[in-house]
């Protein structure tokens, strides 16, 4: 019934700004670092910094492993040992994960909140043409797809249950946007066995990449947990809305 254990994400050995791009390199020192709740804490507000605050942040945390495509970048390149990684793709993944955060905590007080953290997954108005522009660029350069329109009321759902709707297809999206190009290493958790301690345990799985570390973060975040527990009944993996349970006490997940 205890927590998940947190997986650890690489920290490049050589890392370095570059005409506002972040050049790294693994090799040389390459660490590997436990995530904390911090990280997400940390990574929201570099969209509103400057340059030397994302490689602040990237010597401490590590990289999105930017891999070039077509017209943009995608996360979490297979095999890159180096890369050149721009502040602009940074920046914009801080301010949409920012976003997402404001909008979940805005429904949580049953609001659709601020009108510009919107804009950052949708489309406001489908007949804004210039703003249709802009978004599908922005999904075709760094790979998160837009919504259109704001959540309306329907016969069937207010609109804010519409709203919810749209955050949690969000969450699916920043989940699988960085396993897209990757042929293997995709499961989010592993086995491991303690010779020690006699048993089996479960661990969340990055692969040792900071934007699918980033991805389970914001998705814990909007669900108001700050780990995923082991439900002591099934052995899966759970949200726990509740307070922590004491230690050495079963837990289960309800279902």
């Amino acid at each position: 019934g205890k927590p998940v254990p947190s997986g650890q994400v690489t920290v490049p050995g050589r890392l370095e700004l570059d005409n506002d791009c972040i050049r790294w390199e693994l090799w040389g020192p390459a660490r590997c670092v436990e995530i904390s709740r911090t990280t997400l804490n940390e990574f929201v507000k570099l969209w509103s910094e400057d340059s030397s605050a994302a490689l602040r942040f990237a010597k401490k945390w590590g990289v999105l492993l930017l891999e070039p495509v077509k017209g943009g970048y995608r996360p979490c390149g297979d095999g890159i040992p180096e890369g050149y990684e721009p502040i602009a793709a940074w920046q914009y993944y801080s301010r949409r994960a920012c976003a997402v955060l404001n909008v979940a905590a805005a429904l949580g007080q049953g609001k659709l909140g601020d009108l510009d953290d919107w804009k950052m997954i949708t489309v406001v108005r489908p007949d804004d043409l210039e703003s249709m522009k802009v978004g599908l660029e922005s999904a075709r350069k760094y790979g998160l797809p837009i919504f259109t329109g704001l959540p309306e009321k329907t016969k069937r759902q207010s609109a804010v249950d519409r709203g919810h709707d749209v955050i949690a297809q969000e969450i699916e999206n920043w989940l699988c946007l960085w396993k897209a190009r990757r042929m293997n290493g995709l499961s989010d958790f592993r086995l491991q066995w303690h010779p020690k301690a006699k048993r089996w345990e479960l661990q969340i799985d990055y692969h040792g990449f900071l934007f699918a570390a980033i991805a389970l973060q914001l998705m814990l975040a909007v669900a108001g947990a700050d780990s995923l527990f082991t439900c002591s009944g099934c052995g899966l993996p759970y949200i726990r809305e509740t307070k922590r349970p004491k230690a050495g006490n079963a837990n289960y997940c309800g279902g």
